[in-house]
């Protein structure tokens, strides 16, 4: 039995040591104040400020996942990992 069908989504996947200061600074959300109980919305703006992806982040212990729209999953990777730089940081669709 299907309870819910989750084909339209994707979760991206961040780990490493410092996924949530990355993410702090990338998302529209409290990362700090993440907790294992919740899952805000999140949005990810361009340079200009415009929303460009907007989601459900899942906290898990040693990873946090973003839940989007499968046809912007990809594209919102790419354009994220541009500001990795010396984070350390894994950033990756997870199937």
């Amino acid at each position: 039995m299907r309870i819910l069908q989750l084909d339209d989504w994707c979760a991206i996947e961040f780990s490493g040591e410092d996924r949530i200061g990355f993410l702090q600074g990338q998302l529209t959300q409290d990362l700090h104040r993440l907790a294992a109980a919740a899952s805000p919305l999140a949005g990810w703006c361009n340079a200009r400020g415009r929303l460009e992806a907007l989601g459900q982040l899942l906290p898990a212990p040693d990873r946090i996942y973003w839940l989007l729209p499968a046809d912007i999953a990809a594209p919102t990777v790419e354009a994220i990992g541009r500001f990795r730089l010396r984070a350390r940081v894994n950033i990756e669709p997870s199937p």
